[in-house]
């Protein structure tokens, strides 16, 4: 299965929902889509197109849930709780954020790692997207690179290693306390070494691609992501949660 949380953007969303249904075995997926609940009439006109999109596409998809919030839970809550509840019935689910288009491929290459890793302990997730760093010079024609990265622009996810990704201040400081932390985030990111401390200083606690990435280095795992990206992110714009307004940075990087 594949979720999808939503709130207000109905153009990013229905971007991604055109892209996804024309992956392949899209008819064989069943979608998801959490709906937050509206805090104003505005946003309520925006999840009304949301709805309309996704009739639209019902005939793309093996089924469509749609579930909408009967109070405002927030982008964190409505997500991890979306999580929750799909592995309450499923072993393994595809997340996809509303402002990620993907490749035709992607559902494939999902659900080809899901089912090819389940059981190596060592990795602890699968990615759709690869940050923009040219791996073809290394690794040439692999198809895939394992790193002590996370990215939740298209992530794949089994229940049986799955763990929420959120940290205290407290449990951040304790991490990077330990040298040998210390070490692999600056190898691994001097941007995530600054940010680790800047959350620890004014004692904000975290969730996210962040924490996963601080457990993938504490216990030496990994993920798997495809050496040529199958996911780009549409959402430097301004509208969401963690981006701020034309990251530029990001969208060329990704062209």
């Amino acid at each position: 299965p594949v979720l999808i949380p939503v709130y207000d953007r109905y153009i990013h969303f229905e971007k991604v929902i055109n892209t996804l249904s024309k992956c392949h075995n899209s008819d064989k997926t069943e979608l998801y889509i959490y709906i937050d609940f509206a805090k104003s009439n505005q946003v309520l006109e925006c999840q009304n197109s949301i709805l309309n999109t996704i009739s639209d596409f019902e005939h793309n998809f093996k089924l469509i849930n749609v579930i909408q919030r009967s109070f405002n839970m927030g982008a964190q809550n409505n997500i991890l709780d979306a999580i929750d509840d799909l592995f309450r019935k499923y072993k393994s689910i595809i997340f996809l954020e509303d402002d990620c288009i993907v490749h035709p491929s992607f559902l494939n290459f999902l659900n080809s790692c899901l089912n090819k890793y389940a059981d190596n302990e060592d990795i602890l997730g699968v990615s759709g997207y690869l940050y923009p760093i040219n791996y073809t010079v290394q690794f040439g024609d692999k198809d895939i690179v394992k790193l002590p990265y996370s990215s939740a622009w298209g992530m794949g996810l089994w229940k049986s290693k799955y763990s929420r990704p959120e940290l205290k201040s407290k449990q951040i400081l304790s991490l990077i306390k330990q040298k040998k932390i210390v070490t692999l985030l600056k190898n691994v990111s001097n941007r995530h070494h600054y940010v680790s401390l800047k959350e620890v200083f004014f004692k904000r606690d975290r969730w996210g691609d962040f924490c996963f990435m601080l457990s993938l280095l504490n216990n030496d795992k990994k993920w798997i992501f495809p050496v040529h990206t199958l996911v780009i992110n549409i959402g430097a714009d301004g509208s969401g949660v963690h981006q701020g307004s034309y990251n530029f940075n990001i969208i060329d990087s990704q062209i």
